[in-house]
């Protein structure tokens, strides 16, 4: 009995616990990893590919999860593995031209830090993904930058979101995130830096409790960054500055607000925050769907590991 207990405890906690966590979210995604996937994310301090590697045989020599080659599920369905190979393909693909669009975006007025973020972000694009986009602002002019990005988006791309999908805006006064969750770290410690007037540093000194879930997370890649400069945005921002800038932002973020109201009939959805510092539209709860099927799949895969074929 106390053999059996020690043995449930290893699972409890540690790398191993790290590695089940890392391949339960994956298998959110119908992602399978490497060992250097499971050592690069983070989840424990002290976790070495090899390490990671050891681990992931363990569990598929148990019959707990599944192998092709070097990538590792915990679901037996052949098409993960094509579809990644696919994903990584198409994401790299598409990098160039979102890292031109993020170049772009920072000519804007009042983007001081462009991010690409999304599946894009973690290499796993599919065929109908689009680029996603986290961006900071200059302070109180939140609600004047997201108008002319979507009027942007709008009026010369068609209204596609294939390279422009604006989901996570905050200022650089709110660098704080309200969500703790693993969700919401997981797509922190991934973004991809285009574009950085400083403020990214900022945002993850603000972030310190992505540590409890990416303990070994060294942060964001910011020293060789181009920096959002042209004398247009500098005369833009200069002009709308003072209190003529303050009015339009007070005008945009109240049509905004009326906009959510309208699409969300007056109720609270999870996904959609709309405040004076932060723009965050989701309207399918991405959040919320992710983690309850993460939850899902981390019982299960814990009751294989505690199985009496694992322990035998």
């Amino acid at each position: 009995m106390h053999v059996h207990e020690e043995r449930s405890r290893t699972f409890e906690h540690g790398p191993i616990r790290s590695v089940l966590n890392t391949l339960a979210y994956a298998d959110v995604f119908r992602w399978p990893v490497s060992a250097e996937d499971v050592a690069e994310s983070g989840c424990y301090p002290f976790v070495s590919a090899d390490e990671s590697r050891a681990i992931l045989n363990m569990l598929e020599a148990s019959g707990a999860i599944y192998r092709v080659d070097d990538l590792y599920s915990m679901s037996n369905d052949p098409h993960q593995w094509l579809m990644r190979e696919d994903r990584v393909a198409r994401s790299r693909r598409m990098m160039p031209a979102a890292q031109r669009m993020g170049r772009l975006l920072a000519l804007f007025p009042f983007t001081r830090s462009i991010c690409i973020s999304g599946s894009l972000s973690k290499g796993s694009m599919d065929v109908t993904g689009d680029v996603d986009w986290f961006i900071i602002t200059a302070p109180g002019r939140l609600w004047l930058c997201r108008s002319l990005l979507i009027a942007f988006k709008k009026i010369f791309l068609l209204n596609s979101k294939k390279y422009f999908c604006v989901n996570h805006i905050i200022d650089a006064r709110n660098l704080a995130v309200k969500e703790h969750d693993l969700f919401t770290a997981a797509e922190i410690t991934t973004l991809i830096p285009v574009v950085d007037n400083g403020d990214l540093a900022s945002f993850v000194r603000a972030n310190p409790w992505v540590l409890d879930h990416f303990p070994a997370w060294r942060g964001l890649p910011t020293r060789t960054l181009p920096r959002g400069t042209w004398v247009v945005k500098r005369m833009i921002e200069a002009m709308l500055g003072g209190s003529v800038g303050d009015a339009l932002e007070r005008w945009a973020f109240s049509r905004w607000q009326s906009f959510v109201r309208k699409r969300t009939n007056g109720q609270h959805r999870s996904g959609i925050s709309f405040t004076t510092g932060t723009a965050q539209y989701q309207p399918d709860d991405v959040r919320g769907l992710v983690m309850s099927a993460y939850q899902a799949r981390l019982r299960l895969l814990m009751a294989r590991v505690t199985s009496e074929t694992l322990h035998g």
